[in-house]
């Protein structure tokens, strides 16, 4: 317990690479405490992010997972660190198989991890993620409007995108982000008229 202190000092001063040994340092010393041994793998996960170890910061999540397999923070953690790695569509395989927790909290990690993509301009990513959603459920209004964004913004696909939106609006989606975003693909491409009445209703 003392090692694992100290690794929690150490972390808070942002020295990963002596926190780390800690913390790989304790874990004989927990074995019998399943909680603080859970919580110490993942600080050790974090320490290895921070040293740029994806491959590790992936075994330490397959370890807790196989002591929990319901950790939804493990889950999120774990297809994070596959996409650090450049092996996204194998952190969501491995997130789909993972029947320890249930499909729709499974696809919330999902849209979380597109909304952070999405605010950090990496549409080609959000956009696999939300159609990964939409594949395991047809009817996600958020993952149907966001989606429909990004095929019509940065992919010029306003068809489609209009598609994703008239599902969204079947689906029961809030209709004045509805209306917003369908203005937003009508002026893409090129339907002034349409997109004005569109964000009117909007209003």
């Amino acid at each position: 317990a003392r090692a694992y202190l100290e690794a929690s000092l150490l972390m808070r001063q942002e020295r990963w690479v002596e926190a780390k040994q800690r913390l790989l340092g304790a874990q004989a010393d927990l074995i019998g405490w399943p909680e603080l041994a859970e919580r110490a793998d993942f600080k050790l996960a974090a320490c290895y992010r921070r040293v740029d170890s994806p491959d590790a910061e992936i075994e330490v999540y397959r370890r807790i997972l196989r002591r929990n397999d319901s950790s939804m923070a493990a889950l999120s953690g774990l297809v994070v660190a596959y996409a650090a790695s450049g092996r996204l569509d194998e952190g969501l395989q491995q997130l789909l198989r993972a029947e320890g927790v249930r499909l729709p909290a499974r696809l919330s990690i999902l849209i979380r991890l597109a909304e952070q993509s999405l605010s950090e301009g990496s549409f080609d990513e959000a956009q696999r993620l939300y159609e990964v959603v939409v594949r395991n459920d047809a009817e996600n209004v958020v993952a149907l409007n966001n989606l429909a964004w990004i095929l019509s913004t940065h992919g010029q696909q306003h068809a489609e995108a209009l598609d994703l939106i008239a599902r969204a609006e079947s689906a029961g989606g809030p209709p004045e982000s509805i209306l917003d975003t369908r203005g937003e693909i009508l002026m893409n491409a090129g339907r002034y008229e349409e997109a004005a009445a569109a964000f009117e209703a909007a209003l």
